[in-house]
């Protein structure tokens, strides 16, 4: 189950006024999660990872900013205690490198560590929204140690087809 916390960062709190209960909102959300899988085996809570509501890419936030928010997100979700940490419906290339040197930061500062999972979403045009090409996700990504890659939304399954089948000839992780 994923935790309802996709776009409980700082960035996007921040248009609502609840940029001070970013903590807060993801333990609880591991919480709740927790509670909707209680006594059932096998099941895990994934802590899900928006993309926020600004484009590193596009130069509508910094790097730096961008890191810190997903840091405080991490954090609170990895001391709740989530299974995994899923990076989720990812538009920008910078955007997700930029979650995954957060992730990895945090796992060294709580010496600890989740599997990361990253799923990027491709537009009609067949690249994501900045333009950038599947290809360049594969090759790009490749180095971390991501626990898998996948795909999501924008488009229906028809359209998604070729890129799914794109991904499976050349992502040699899961």
């Amino acid at each position: 189950i994923e935790t309802n916390t996709f776009g409980s960062n700082a960035l996007v709190a921040t248009e609502w006024g609840f940029e001070e209960r970013v903590v807060e909102m993801n333990r609880l959300a591991v919480r709740h999660a927790r509670a909707a899988i209680a006594g059932l085996p096998g099941r895990y809570v994934a802590g899900s990872i928006g993309p926020t509501n600004k484009l590193p890419s596009l130069g509508h936030v910094g790097v730096v900013e961008l890191r810190q928010a997903y840091k405080v997100q991490m954090r609170a979700l990895v001391e709740a205690g989530v299974d995994s940490l899923i990076i989720e419906t990812s538009q920008d290339l910078l955007q997700i490198k930029t979650a995954l040197v957060a992730a990895f930061e945090v796992f060294d500062e709580l010496k600890t560590e989740v599997p990361v999972q990253v799923s990027v979403t491709v537009e009609r045009t067949g690249t994501m929204l900045p333009g950038t090409r599947l290809s360049a996700v594969v090759a790009t990504l490749s180095p971390f140690p991501i626990f898998s890659l996948g795909l999501n939304c924008s488009t229906g399954p028809d359209e998604m087809a070729r890129h799914i089948d794109y991904l499976s000839r050349n992502w040699s992780g899961r």
